[in-house]
């Protein structure tokens, strides 16, 4: 049975909430490698604004996040406090939220969301931006100011990708997602249990010949609404050490 994102996250037995941006449960499923428990739920919303739209109050709650679209929406009546970051980095991301030592938090990230992290994916994106007559300012404070493109961009950017290798698309959207993971694998001794990764929305990879969360497709689609609910497992300090050595021999850290 898949569980209600709205409900799950109503419950609020978590203390570290992560969103990670247009993260669909299969590709999570695949290409996680945290420890802990996942189960499947249906997403609030088919992209961002319908998220925080629907999301509940959660008055004891910081928000800390990537994505400016809260801010866009005036969602500070929904939190005690919001806190938009200085980048779109969640290595940086995540250091900044844990700076904030905040009892409950909820920290969105933008991977696997586009832009590419990855630098030769990175490289590709700008060049297409910038084909399209599209400068971004990926790193501006001002929420006004940061965007990673036109609405709708990721579809337009996948959909050229593909028609080189249809492949490429999920290559670059798996490569971003791994990003995350990594990301918080490195801080994960570091968190405030009990931690849980979930996502605003899902996204499309080629179904039917769509990609993304375009506005004109089926707001319903599994692909756009089953997202992941994984509880993250505590680990001990031994356990932490093993895993930064391992990925300092993997070159992430």
């Amino acid at each position: 049975m898949i569980k209600d994102q709205l409900e799950l996250i109503k419950r609020k037995d978590w203390n570290t909430l992560i969103i990670l941006d247009a993260c669909r449960y299969d590709m999570f499923a695949v290409e996680n490698d945290l420890f802990g428990s996942i189960t499947k739920t249906t997403s609030i919303g088919w992209n961002t604004p319908s998220f925080y739209r629907d999301l509940p109050a959660l008055n004891d709650v910081v928000l800390y996040t990537a994505n400016p679209t809260p801010f866009m929406l005036d969602c500070k009546k929904k939190f005690a406090d919001m806190k938009l970051s200085k980048n779109i980095n969640p290595d940086d991301n995540l250091r900044e939220a844990l700076s904030l030592n905040a009892d409950k938090i909820m920290i969105h990230l933008i991977p696997p969301h586009m832009p590419p992290q990855n630098e030769d994916d990175l490289k590709i994106w700008n060049e297409f931006i910038e084909s399209h007559g599209y400068k971004e300012n990926k790193n501006a404070k001002d929420w006004k100011l940061r965007t990673f493109g036109p609405i709708g961009i990721e579809e337009v950017f996948y959909k050229f990708i593909a028609e080189q290798d249809k492949d490429k698309p999920r290559e670059f959207y798996v490569r971003n997602l791994r990003v995350a993971l990594n990301a918080i694998k490195k801080v994960q001794d570091m968190l405030s249990y009990p931690v849980v990764i979930t996502a605003d929305h899902g996204e499309l990879l080629g179904e039917n010949g769509r990609f993304g969360h375009p506005i004109d497709v089926d707001k319903y689609d599994q692909n756009l609404r089953t997202v992941p609910w994984f509880k993250l497992s505590e680990i001990t300090d031994d356990e932490a050490a093993i895993i930064k050595e391992r990925l300092r021999l993997l070159g992430y850290m």
